[in-house]
Formats: C-alpha cells, structure tokens, sequence
C-alpha cells in the first residue's frame, strides 16, 4: 500500500509532498516536516483515507 504525506497551503488546501511504501517511515518524516515548517501535514492512503493529521 502507497502512503502519501500532503501539507496543507495557506488557502486550506492539500498538496502533495512525498509517497512512502512504510507507514511507520511516512509517519516519520510527517512529524519531522511539521516540527521543521511549523504547518499542518496529514498522511492519506491510495484511496485518499485519512490515516493521519499532525499540526504544529
């Protein structure tokens, strides 16, 4: 399963940042890209499914 890392712009809306194959690895990075840009991140599956949101 893909694990796709998303951010969310200024307007509210998601964009794309990064696809994982592991999700204990996507997870990762989520946590360290929110403590490094300081803006909200969520991770979704390939059918768009939350399965994560992390804010600052």
């Amino acid at each position: 399963m893909k694990y796709k890392i998303q951010w969310q712009d200024r307007w509210g809306k998601w964009q794309h940042y990064q696809t994982k194959t592991n999700e204990a690895d996507a997870f990762r990075v989520m946590k360290q890209m929110v403590k490094q840009k300081g803006i909200r991140h969520r991770i979704v599956d390939e059918n768009n499914s939350l399965i994560d949101l992390m804010s600052p």
